[in-house]
This record gives structure tokens, C-alpha cells and sequence, in this order.
């Protein structure tokens, strides 16, 4: 039995762990030599209660706890070695002490180097428990160690029902927001590990699915949408059709900015939540239910929209997931505000600003502060929008977020079309256009182009006749509330 600070009963499991002990029972079912693990929890007893089950279910593990002493490669290496020669998993305990040390860093890179020699010397599957910043820190600081993954699960457990949100697998640590330069280097990294390693596995895809959410980060939406469907693809090729499943949602945004709308909401109705529900997975069930809602509100279908946030609200709120019930709520201002409900649209977005910011969420409190300013801006106060809009630009310039900050020149330049400033307008849209060109949003480029051609009939028309006042802002409230994220 695994070591207890008690002798209390070890608590009990949490139903929406099933999908991820089942995900490790198929791993450690179907490999039994060496491929490696990261396991996230949150508290110690709840991690010994998952290695007890484990162990029940036919999968008896050795625990190496890793002690400060042991702060190089020999002793982990001559304790793997001197392991049965069996293929029971490793459980690697406690090696979140090493990164919490001052010479953290210097323990990830010994990590990298060691990730050949702990593959020859253990051929058995190693899982290590780390905490959610653990799994941070040694995601950014020990990439090659981390490329060799075979998955990430969560079984971070909240203490109280209002507990923060418990994100899925690996979106915690791949949707971290990274500099710039960093996220390009990381896809080279990538690019050069499937270039050495090109055969089909579960590492492979997760390799793929990690490149298509970097290119996410970076706007980059036909390439993000190409990367994605083949790690789709390569899970369910790998009998995975959870994390495939998990890709599926990660598409949609990319489907939208392409005008396929129809496609992503046959992809989440037919094929993403049919896959849920045979699961069971609550979280994941509501989740892809808010992300249909988010289709139908672009299509034009606000009752019915609104009908399906409402009911996703309870159900976030009863499994603790703050982030997204935030994000629900905000696909109900979005409706609000869609309607003309103004105030009230305004009021649920305020709200959202706290919860995005204790959340650690800078991309959607951003977000969440430009739905504000369309409001201004719909309203008429122009000098107040102008100001705001361009607060937010070195917010995305600082998360690599270039889809967003050309959305944002694209509406600083409807507010100095509404000035009368047509001259800057038009030059502002015309160098936007190329860029939305580039990033493969059709609808951006349909309506940029639009805007394009009204402000130049407009420079040659005397008199813009009895609508000419209307701001033109074309289709910019029409993608999701959460936008890029």
C-alpha cells in the first residue's frame, strides 16, 4: 500500500478521473515496456489513493521517492537499474523537491541528458507525479526530457466545490502563454524530434497536437487546423478516441475562422460529445455543449445559444471548473449583447475580469476587456474605445497572439472610420488584410475586404446619404466570446 502522512482510509476516487485511469490502463495494458508518464495531482493522499488503485487493477508499482541527496544523475539511474527484472511501473515521487531547489534549472538539463540512459536502464513504464507548476516548470525547462511523453493526466482533485478550474490534459502546460520567440523555438524543436522520430505512436501525436495549439498561440490558423487533424487522426489510429476527441474541440475555432460552420458543429454534435457521453465525462460532455453553443451563436441561433450556456452553467459549477463556467458566461454576454441588452451584456463581462485574472488567464481577460470596448464603440464613444483598444495591443504582442492584435487594428480602424478619419482607416485595413490572408481567416478577409470598398466609395461620394452615420463594423462580434484562445 502506498505510504500514508495517516492511518486514515485513503479518500475515495473522483468519478471524473475515470477517463484518465482508464486512458492509463490502456498505456500500461498495451506497453509494457518503457514509455514515460506525467501525472498531475494536487494533494499527496489523493496521488497514493490513484497508486493504490493502480494497483488493484492489476498494475503493482515500485515508488522511487526522489530525496534532495540524490540531486544527480547516478543514484536515479543505479536505482532504476537495480529495480526486479519485471515490467511493473516506476512511480516517481517527490521529484518536484529537486525543482524547488535554487539550482532547479540545472536539474532539468541533468533531466534532459538523462531521458536515453533512464529509457535503456528501465524497461517499464515510468510515471512521475508532479504538481501543476511542477509540471510547468520541467514542461519549459526540460524539453527533451518532456518531448519523450507518452501522455499527461490530471487527477488534481479540488478540496472545495468552488475550487479553482482543473484544465484537461496537457492544455494546462501546452496553452501556457510563452513568449514569442520561445513558442517558434518550440516548434522547431518539435519539427526537429518528428523529423528524427516519424513512426506513428501515441508520443508522436501528442508531439502534433502541441505544435497545432503552439500555432494556435500564434494566430496561425490554417497551420494549426493542418496540425491538428493529424494528431486526430493519429490517436484514433492509436485506439484513443478520447484525446482525439479532445483534439476535435481544439479544431473548431480554426473551422470557424475558415467559415465552416457547418462542419465544426457536425464535429462536435456527431463525433466529439457521442464520444463523451459513451465515456461518462461530465466535464467534457458540458464543454463541447458550450462550444456548440458558441457555432450556433455565430450562426445567427442566439435563442438557442443561450438556452445551452444556461444549462452548462450548473454543471461547471458543481465539478469546480471555474475557467469554464467563465467562459460560458461570457458566451451569455456575448448573446446579450448580440440582442442589444447592452447593460446587461456589460455588467457579465465586468464580472468575468476578477475571475480571468485570479485565474492567471491573460489572453481571456483581454478578450473579455475588448468585448467591453465593442460596447463603447457601439455606443458611440470613440475616443474612450480608441484608448482602450490600443491598451490591449502589447497583450497579445506579449503572448505571440498575432490573429487577435490584427482583429484589434482592424476595429481601431472602424472607430477612425466613424471620425470621418477615412484616409487612416483605409490605410490601417489595407495593411490588415494581408495579414488576415496569411492566417487563413475568411471571414475576416471577406469583411475586411468589404470595409475596404465602403470607405473608398465613401472618399468618392459627396454625400454618404441618410445611414452614412452608422459605424461600419462589419462582422466582428459574430466569432465565439473566448475568440483565440
Amino acid at each position: 500500500m502506498p505510504p500514508s502522512a495517516d492511518s486514515d482510509p485513503l479518500p475515495s476516487l473522483s468519478s471524473e478521473h475515470s477517463g484518465a485511469l482508464l486512458q492509463l490502463d490502456r498505456l500500461l495494458g498495451n506497453n509494457p515496456r518503457f514509455i514515460l508518464v506525467f501525472l498531475e495531482y494536487g494533494e499527496r493522499r489523493y496521488r497514493d489513493a490513484i497508486i493504490q488503485r493502480l494497483a488493484e487493477m492489476g498494475y503493482p508499482g515500485k515508488q522511487l521517492v526522489m530525496p534532495l541527496d540524490w540531486v544527480s544523475s547516478g543514484p536515479v539511474l543505479e536505482a532504476l537499474a537495480a529495480l526486479p527484472p519485471d515490467h511493473a511501473p516506476v512511480h516517481i515521487l517527490e521529484l518536484g523537491t529537486w525543482l524547488r531547489l535554487e539550482q532547479g534549472m540545472r536539474f532539468c538539463w541533468l533531466l534532459n541528458g538523462m531521458r536515453d540512459i533512464m529509457a535503456e536502464k528501465a524497461a517499464r513504464p515510468i510515471l512521475i507525479w508532479l504538481s501543476p507548476s511542477e509540471l510547468r516548470t520541467l514542461a519549459l525547462e526540460a524539453p527533451d526530457l518532456w518531448s519523450w511523453r507518452s501522455a499527461v493526466l490530471t487527477f488534481t482533485r479540488p478540496s472545495r466545490p468552488q475550487q479553482e478550474a482543473i484544465l484537461p490534459p496537457l492544455l494546462d502546460v501546452e496553452r501556457i502563454n510563452l513568449r514569442h520567440n520561445d513558442t517558434v523555438q518550440r516548434i522547431s524543436t518539435i519539427d526537429n524530434h518528428l523529423a528524427t522520430y516519424p513512426e506513428p505512436s501515441w508520443a508522436v501525436a501528442s508531439l502534433w497536437k502541441e505544435r497545432g495549439q503552439l500555432h494556435r498561440q500564434l494566430g496561425e490558423w490554417d497551420k494549426a487546423l493542418a496540425d491538428l487533424r493529424k494528431a486526430r487522426t493519429l490517436f484514433e489510429d492509436q485506439n484513443d478516441p478520447r484525446t482525439a476527441s479532445e483534439v476535435g474541440i481544439l479544431m473548431v475555432e480554426s473551422l470557424l475562422l475558415r467559415g465552416e460552420s457547418e462542419i465544426a458543429l457536425n464535429l462536435l454534435k456527431n463525433e466529439v460529445f457521442t464520444v463523451f457521453e459513451k465515456l461518462g465525462d461530465l466535464r467534457f460532455c458540458a464543454i463541447t455543449m458550450s462550444r456548440i453553443a458558441d457555432v450556433l451563436q455565430g450562426q445567427g441561433q442566439l435563442d438557442e445559444a443561450l438556452r445551452i450556456y444556461e444549462e452548462q452553467i450548473p454543471i461547471f459549477e458543481k465539478i469546480g471548473d471555474t475557467r469554464e463556467r467563465a467562459i460560458a458566461m461570457g458566451g451569455i454576454a456575448h448573446v446579450l449583447q448580440a440582442r442589444g441588452q447592452l447593460d446587461e451584456a456589460l455588467r457579465v463581462y465586468r464580472e468575468l475580469i476578477p475571475i480571468f485574472e485570479k485565474i492567471g488567464d491573460i489572453r481571456l481577460r483581454a478578450v473579455t476587456i475588448t468585448r467591453i470596448v465593442d460596447v463603447l464603440k457601439s455606443r458611440g464613444e470613440f475616443d474612450e474605445a480608441l484608448r482602450a483598444y490600443k491598451e490591449q495591443l502589447p497583450v497579445f504582442e506579449k503572448i505571440g497572439d498575432l490573429h487577435s492584435r490584427t482583429t484589434i487594428m482592424s476595429k481601431i480602424a472602424d472607430v477612425h472610420k466613424a471620425r470621418g478619419e477615412l484616409d487612416l482607416a483605409l490605410r490601417i485595413h489595407e495593411e490588415q488584410l494581408p495579414v488576415f490572408e496569411k492566417l487563413g481567416d475568411l471571414p475576416a478577409i471577406t469583411v475586411t475586404k468589404d470595409k475596404i470598398a465602403a470607405i473608398r466609395q465613401a472618399q468618392e461620394t459627396p454625400f454618404w446619404g441618410k445611414d452614412s452615420d452608422a459605424p461600419f463594423w462589419g462582422k466582428d462580434s459574430d466569432a465565439p466570446f473566448w475568440g483565440g484562445r
